[in-house]
């Protein structure tokens, strides 16, 4: 979208077309007046190499312990990447309240924090332009993110120096439409990195290795058609077993519109080249709805989510969570009356076992393209040999919290539940007034970013999804086209 199609939808945020060189500030400042808005201040470029750092003193104290990091933009909540070193130091990628890439390394013990900005600065509203963070095992860091099928973009440094962050080649090809980054380990522990190439109903998953102090390709790992023509993955959370093989579950989809969701299946491997079913059958890759062992064929526009995920039952067996429409009794149909409902898989001898484990309170319908708020969703919190800690969301403000039985599928109601006295030991910033469906955002920090230990919380606000179009100022939200930055809050220690 155009500046002047932004001023006219509402108050625009600082834009990026001045980093970009698009527009002059002059006329930017008229189309600013001509929205109702203040003028944005210009932000600097990156000062290539040179960090800025600070000594967080009492005034970066607030609540509950948290420590204040940066300012970060609040227009849309988009992921911020993160991860820490063997030592405890924190590394975390996130839009700063100039859109800017902003790489900061923090240092809990003396409460020092340097940040590097980097050149890509984030424009529009888009939600998907998420940020990942890890740390290899020769102590190189790696950042990846700001696209949505668009160029990718990719920095890596050293853990020892923040300045040495610089953007850098990856492999060089097949990096035109990149969207979803995503860092793994493979059984061998090498780092891996996950990126979907192409677009939503049409896109394949490609696969590289950190090895050798290069990435280097492995393959596709997801295809981009079945028999019936073009699909694209969504994949849940990697989980890695305890014999090493890696679990994954997949929504696959037609095209952009999240109605064309049609089927959830599931594979394991150990090097990300050989694939296996639940039962043992070996699978090639890339992987496709015609090839995955298949948990659920519900077709499209029967409420199927891509916001799913998976948990590891004590011996291995995987269990997936995924919403769709409520199932109509003694029928094999999905219907948008019965509601969204949130599923438990496990396979069986015979297949796989279905169990719905919630259901909405009210209807919703499923449908629409780019990010999109309110959809049903499920997270597994956290989990013990055969039980999982389960959030359930529907729309509205249906929140729910249940512990799963891994073995049976059975739930009973979380101690820590909305309704419950439980405390909140991790501080949240306050919102402040005038924003539109502003929501807490919180990032777990893993020690390398990918599998470690949790080491603590990164807590911030923003305005939730909106379809990736910009937000307008109005009379109830008069800051909500140009929001007021978000305190970006450490916490040590794990997350309730």
């Amino acid at each position: 979208m155009n500046c002047f199609a932004a001023a006219w939808l509402g108050c625009p945020a600082r834009s990026s077309a001045i980093g970009r060189g698009r527009i002059g500030l002059g006329l930017w400042s008229a189309i600013v007046v001509l929205a109702g808005c203040q003028a944005p201040d210009v932000a600097a470029q990156p000062a290539g190499g040179i960090p800025r750092c600070s000594q967080l003193g009492a005034a970066a104290l607030r609540g509950g312990g948290a420590i204040e990091l940066d300012r970060v933009w609040t227009g849309v909540g988009t992921a911020i990447g993160a991860a820490a070193t063997a030592r405890g130091q924190i590394f975390a990628a996130y839009f700063d309240a100039d859109r800017w890439v902003t790489v900061s390394r923090f240092d809990p013990l003396r409460r020092v924090s340097c940040s590097i900005r980097l050149p890509p600065r984030f424009s529009g509203w888009d939600a998907h332009n998420s940020l990942a963070v890890a740390i290899a095992p020769d102590d190189t860091v790696h950042v990846v993110g700001n696209m949505h099928a668009s160029p990718l973009f990719y920095a890596r440094g050293t853990v020892g120096d923040v300045g040495s962050i610089r953007p850098a080649s990856m492999i060089g090809r097949d990096e035109l439409r990149a969207t979803y980054p995503r860092f793994l380990h493979d059984g061998n522990g090498n780092l891996v990195f996950m990126y979907r190439t192409g677009g939503s109903g049409n896109g394949s998953w490609l696969l590289n290795r950190w090895q050798d102090g290069r990435w280097q390709r492995i393959g596709s790992i997801f295809a981009d058609r079945d028999r019936k023509g073009p699909v694209s993955a969504y994949p849940s959370t990697f989980r890695t077993g305890a014999d090493g093989y890696v679990h994954v579950a997949v929504v696959w989809r037609r095209t952009p519109d999240v109605a064309s969701n049609f089927a959830v299946s599931y594979a394991r491997t150990k090097n990300f080249q050989t694939w296996f079913t639940a039962n043992g059958r070996s699978i090639a890759a890339p992987l496709s709805p015609d090839t995955m062992d298949l948990v659920e064929n519900v077709g499209e526009d029967a409420g199927l989510v891509n916001r799913l995920d998976l948990a590891l039952a004590a011996d291995g067996t995987p269990v997936i969570l995924y919403p769709r429409y409520a199932a109509t009794k003694g029928k094999v149909r999905y219907d948008a009356a019965n509601g969204p409902a949130i599923v438990a898989a496990r396979p069986g001898r015979g297949g796989w076992r279905i169990r719905e484990i919630a259901t909405s309170r009210t209807p919703s319908i499923v449908a629409g393209k780019g990010a999109l708020p309110n959809l049903p969703a499920v997270w597994i919190l956290d989990q013990q040999p055969n039980s999982a800690r389960v959030r359930i969301a529907f729309a509205g403000r249906d929140r729910r919290r249940v512990q799963l039985d891994l073995q049976t599928l059975a739930t009973v109601p979380d101690a820590g539940d909305a309704g419950s006295a439980r405390p909140n030991a991790v501080a949240s910033p306050a919102f402040p007034k005038g924003m539109e469906d502003v929501s807490t955002r919180q990032v777990i920090v893993l020690e390398n970013g990918v599998d470690g230990q949790k080491v603590g919380t990164l807590r911030w606000f923003a305005q939730v999804a909106h379809g990736d179009k910009p937000r307008s100022c109005s009379s109830t939200a008069p800051v909500a086209c140009d929001p007021p930055a978000a305190p970006l809050l450490w916490s040590a220690g794990k997350t309730p």
